[in-house]
């Protein structure tokens, strides 16, 4: 079981979040995907990220864990990986702004729930962000 706490490069708005909750700390897992490395839709020449993805859910929901890690069956994997790749191909590098890359992960967010059957990932992390100009 991997437990994560939220990176201290997260977001503004998260760290925001976690110093005026007054709520105890749920624990969370993460879930990662294997390093992703794609165009962006930058016209004036090739631009690349590379980036590592998690996604973040609540450590009390067993059978979303099951469902994200189920290696037998493996269908979820790539489905979460498509919506994230086409999330980020989508995006110029100008776009990664703080603002930016906010809405970028309530899209990833968006897009990978509505597949999930067992409940929601909470959290999207990046790590590992590097863009090529």
């Amino acid at each position: 079981m991997c437990f994560q706490k939220k990176s201290p490069t997260s977001t503004n708005t998260t760290a925001t979040n976690a110093a005026t909750t007054t709520e105890a700390n749920v624990e969370e897992n993460t879930y990662s995907f294997e390093e992703i490395l794609t165009n962006l839709a930058d016209t004036d020449g090739a631009k690349y990220i590379k980036v590592t993805v998690a996604v973040g859910y609540s450590s009390k929901n067993s059978k979303l864990k099951e469902e994200l890690e189920d290696t037998k069956e493996d269908i979820k994997t790539p489905i979460m990986r498509d919506i994230i790749v086409n999330v980020l191909r989508s995006k110029k590098a100008a776009d990664f702004t703080p603002t930016g890359i906010d809405q970028m992960k309530k899209e990833i967010k968006e897009g990978i729930n509505p597949h999930l059957k067992n409940g929601q990932i909470d959290n999207v992390y990046f790590s590992n962000l590097v863009i090529q100009q």
